[in-house]
Formats: C-alpha cells, sequence, structure tokens
C-alpha cells in the first residue's frame, strides 16, 4: 500500500493575508479562538506558514496569543463601502471634528475635478472618528457657492444620500467617483491619528456629484489600515442561509473535536 504525502503551502504571506482579511472583514468576530492545526488542515498550510502569519498579525493587533490558552482574534473593525463615507454597522457612529479651513485661488487639476474655472476654491479637512477613537482624515474641495457649507464644526456624519442634502441644502445626491490607494503614515498625519509614523493607511479618493451629474466635491479620505476596511458586497443567491455560511466558514479555523 502506498501513501500519498500531502503537499504543504510554506509561504506565510497567503496564511497571514486570508487570515488578515478573515478578521478585518468582521467574519471572525472578537474573541474567536483560532486553532492552528485546523488552519493547516483546512488550508494546505504548512506549521510554519501559519506560526509567522500568527506572529506578524499579533504584531498587527489583529490577534493575541497567549500560552495555554491560545490566539484568540482581538479586533473589532470598521468597514466603510467604497461608495459611501461612514462604516455599514449602524452601530458604529462615525463623527468628525473640523481641522481646518483654507481658501486658495482655483487652478489647472481643481478646475478639471470640479468644472469650475472661475471661483476661489476652499479646502476643508476633518478629523474622523468612530467611538471617540481616531480613524481617519478626511480632506475635501468645493468651489464657489458649493463651498458654503463644508463640514462645518463637529457633529455626527450620515450616509451620503443624507449627509450630502445636510451640506449642501435642497440638492440631492447622485453618484461618487472612487479611486483607492495605500501608503504610509508621515510624523504629521501621524500626530493628528494616534498611530507611529510609518503606519499603513488607506486612501480613498472620491468626486461627489449631484443627481444631475454636477460635480460639487472633490477630496480624499486616509484611514488608519489597522481599523478599517473599505468594501464592496454584491448580493448572491445561494442556497443556504446566511448563518450557515457563517458557521462553515467559522469552522475552518476552529479547532474540531472528534467522535469518540
Amino acid at each position: 500500500m502506498t501513501t500519498t504525502r500531502i503537499r504543504r503551502q510554506n509561504f506565510s504571506h497567503r496564511a497571514y493575508t486570508l487570515l488578515r482579511f478573515a478578521i478585518k472583514s468582521g467574519r471572525l468576530p472578537s474573541g474567536f479562538t483560532l486553532d492552528e492545526r485546523s488552519i493547516q488542515g483546512n488550508f494546505g498550510f504548512s506549521r510554519s506558514a501559519v506560526r509567522e502569519a500568527m506572529q506578524r498579525l499579533a504584531v498587527d493587533g489583529l490577534v493575541q496569543r497567549r500560552p495555554a490558552v491560545g490566539t484568540t482574534v482581538r479586533s473589532e473593525p470598521i468597514p466603510i463601502p467604497v461608495q459611501d463615507i461612514v462604516p455599514e454597522d449602524s452601530h458604529q457612529v462615525m463623527t468628525y471634528r473640523r481641522l481646518e479651513t483654507f481658501t486658495m485661488t482655483g487652478n489647472s487639476y481643481l478646475e478639471m475635478r470640479l468644472g469650475d474655472r472661475e471661483s476661489d476654491v476652499t479646502m476643508c479637512e476633518v478629523l474622523l472618528s468612530v467611538g471617540g477613537e481616531p480613524i481617519g482624515v478626511l480632506t475635501t474641495f468645493a468651489a464657489g457657492a458649493n463651498s458654503g457649507s463644508l463640514l462645518q464644526g463637529s457633529a455626527q456624519m450620515h450616509t451620503l444620500e443624507v449627509e450630502f442634502p445636510i451640506q449642501y441644502p435642497g440638492v440631492d445626491f447622485g453618484s461618487i467617483d472612487v479611486s483607492v490607494d495605500a501608503r504610509v503614515a508621515d510624523p504629521e498625519i501621524a500626530g493628528i491619528l494616534g498611530v507611529e509614523p510609518g503606519s499603513a493607511l488607506l486612501v480613498r479618493e472620491q468626486v461627489l456629484r449631484d443627481a444631475r451629474g454636477v460635480t460639487w466635491e472633490y477630496g480624499f479620505a486616509q484611514y488608519r489600515a489597522d481599523r478599517v476596511i473599505l468594501t464592496s458586497d454584491r448580493v448572491i443567491a445561494t442556497s443556504k442561509k446566511p448563518r450557515t455560511w457563517v458557521a462553515d466558514f467559522n469552522e475552518s479555523f476552529r479547532h474540531q473535536r472528534r467522535a469518540v
């Protein structure tokens, strides 16, 4: 009788990235215990790959490793839809506090972005927080009459469909164009967000238009990558109920007791 030796994946970056998304997406909740042997068996990772991945996740602050207890998820991520500006979980209330405003003469780049060639441009920068914790900085530009209501003072932020008419009374939200990038935090923005210089940031460039297609605002948000994940969900018809999928998904990472 011949036996087939199972080939294992030795690269830890695959295990690390898979586990990081499982945690940052919220599909593995805070307090969930991760079982290294189950992860090795279910995903074909080598023991060293899983251990290296766990070590990196611990450095990221996403898991906690304790001798004789195991590795548990310790992160409560903040998923924000790519096409919106607030967390998808309504219990994660986002607030903003204005940091600075500045008026400048329009230039060709901002004219191209805003579609306004005659007016001065107002820049407004705000600190974004969830539960009192700073999670990002939003910088916006608007021209002429469009800049009159840019994020005044300090308040709760709402979805674009609700927030847009608040900032621009009588105008209905139409669409948002988005580009996503990444960078590391320089000392200046690190100080604002309360993170170490060199920490990873997610950057989203956005252009907001009304229901008629007129551009009202250009800007970019810089989020802490250790707290925020940008999402875009698409509903897919399946034969399983959502709760069943969650149970099946979690079993891939949990220790399985064998029946005696």
